[in-house]
């Protein structure tokens, strides 16, 4: 029986796995043979995402005779648990888990819990440090979080995002892994791939983020990890930039139909969902997402989350016509941030400080520091206020000025929804913009070549293609991920992507699913 669960582990059917020990549970007896039952319920019900279900196991261990050196492993799962659900079931916060100074060497559950708390409590910049002296030191071979293992990058990656921005996050990316198979670190793979590609989000690179994100969800799934919900949430926002926002609730309702928990606790579903319902118009249901994201955020003490989501937030909130919200999200803001050491999140304040203050000059500035960290989603989100602000005071030569700049901008990335969301609230301050042609290009009408995809870009055809793009395609079209195509052909899965990006570029597509749709109909 422990060979089969043992091997059904290590096909990563992990909850399959699960089920198998728990119904033998009660036909063994001898304490050796339950605790290892026990322990692999509880690491295939942790590293899957099963939460309920790691804390029933975690209760019933707690009745058992447990050894010295299990009883210490056993708190440490639990706080590592807690950091990562985000919802500590002893009460507090998780950024208190900060506080924690007396872990064992290693990137163990306790320092990675720390580390954690640090980062969501605003001292990225000491999380990050801390993260980086326990992967350099002798202590990393004493680990069990995988700090032996190429997928460890994914810890310092994520708080880098918080601390410095994208750009230097992707220049401390590895450029190339061998995925690691032992059960303990095989759902960091897609965790550090997500995180990866939010960065390339972030630096507009809209085709290798939704790459990269497809890539690491089809992973999650088939080692049936359930800690991508900031993943889902990052597809789902792109959709909406593509001005797919039907699609975008299409994911989300499937993600929460599957149970699985907030990463961190951190509500990054919520805030897409808002971002799609925003473009459908559906105002009433923004105003009540975007706020009870806040308020609950703010009661769970994710402070660095929520100045890096402020923008975003105060944007619902101030296009949904909830004023209260608006001014809740600003103070809150201003009063985290005297605290943080975190460069990156000075842009993601000043832009909220300045929508509150309907400051159009701070909002240029504000421009200005999401470009200097590499974030292009931000610039552009900076340039759209203060494009709108200029309006709103009847200033229109400087609002189509830095409307030009913003539909430039747009275009190049590809987000359709910003560049029609802009046009419209000039319209709605009495600004006439100009069609495409006429000064200002904006995504998504006809003529602006925004649009990414067939409808947008006249596609050259396959014999655009290399014969390296052509395989590549070939096996997209299989339905193969990047990783198992750069197995398929022993070439890095960076290169892979390279080339796929090179394939959606020269055919005017956007997803992977229109290359497959497109190698389908050559073969007709």
């Amino acid at each position: 029986m422990l060979a089969r669960v043992t091997m059904l582990s290590d096909a990563g059917r992990l909850y399959e796995a699960y089920e198998l020990a728990e119904r033998a549970l009660p036909s063994h007896t001898e304490p050796t043979e339950r605790l290892t039952l026990l322990f692999s319920m509880l690491s295939f019900a942790t590293l899957g995402g099963r939460v309920e279900r790691a804390r029933t196991v975690l209760r019933a261990m707690h009745d058992e005779p447990l050894p010295r050196e299990s009883a210490a492993w056993l708190a440490e799962i639990e706080t590592w648990l807690d950091a990562m659900t985000g919802n500590p079931p002893r009460g507090g916060t998780l950024t208190a888990l900060a506080e924690i100074d007396d872990a064992p060497p290693g990137l163990t559950g306790y320092r990675t819990a720390r580390a954690i708390g640090l980062t969501l409590a605003g001292d990225c910049v000491g999380a990050l440090a801390l993260l980086d002296a326990v992967l350099d030191s002798n202590a990393a071979s004493q680990s069990w979080l995988g700090a032996d293992s190429p997928e460890s990058a994914a810890w310092p990656l994520w708080v880098t995002r918080f601390a410095y921005g994208p750009s230097y996050t992707l220049t401390r990316a590895p450029v190339d892994s061998v995925r690691d198979n032992r059960l303990v670190n095989r759902w960091l793979g897609p965790f550090r791939q997500s995180v990866i590609a939010e960065s390339h989000m972030a630096c507009g690179e809209l085709d290798i983020a939704s790459m990269l994100l497809d890539d690491s969800l089809a992973e999650a799934r088939r080692i049936e990890s359930g800690w991508m919900s900031t993943a889902v949430a990052d597809r789902a926002l792109i959709d909406v930039h593509r001005g797919a926002a039907p699609a975008a609730l299409m994911l989300i309702a499937q993600w929460r139909e599957c149970g699985f928990p907030d990463r961190f606790g951190l509500r990054d579903v919520d805030v897409a969902e808002a971002e799609a319902r925003l473009a459908l118009g559906e105002s009433d249901a923004v105003s009540e997402l975007a706020g009870q994201t806040w308020t609950a955020s703010a009661d769970d003490g994710h402070r660095a989350w929520m100045v890096h989501r402020a923008p975003m937030l105060i944007r619902q909130a101030r296009l949904a016509g909830d004023d209260a919200l608006v001014a809740a999200i600003a103070d809150g803001t201003a009063a985290m941030l005297p605290g943080f050491d975190a460069p990156a999140l000075r842009g993601p304040a000043s832009l909220t400080a300045a929508v509150a203050a309907q400051d159009q000059a701070a909002a240029e500035r504000s421009a200005a520091e999401f470009q200097s960290v590499g974030d292009q989603l931000g610039e552009l989100a900076a340039l759209e206020e203060a494009a709108c602000l200029a309006a709103a005071t009847g200033r229109a030569p400087a609002a189509l000025g830095i409307a030009q700049r913003a539909a430039a901008l747009a275009s190049r990335i590809g987000s359709v929804a910003t560049g029609q969301r802009l046009h419209t609230r000039l319209r709605e301050s009495g600004i006439e913009v100009p069609r495409a042609g006429a000064g200002v290009s904006w995504p998504g009408s006809r003529g602006s070549g925004g649009v990414p995809g067939p409808a947008g870009v006249a596609a050259p055809g396959a014999g655009s293609l290399t014969r390296a793009e052509n395989r590549v395609s070939r096996l997209v079209a299989q339905g193969m991920t990047s990783p198992q195509i750069a197995e398929r052909l022993g070439i890095s899965p960076r290169t892979v992507q390279t080339h796929i990006s090179h394939v959606l570029t020269k055919l005017g597509l956007s997803t992977r699913a229109e290359i497959a749709a497109f190698i389908s109909s050559t073969r007709r």
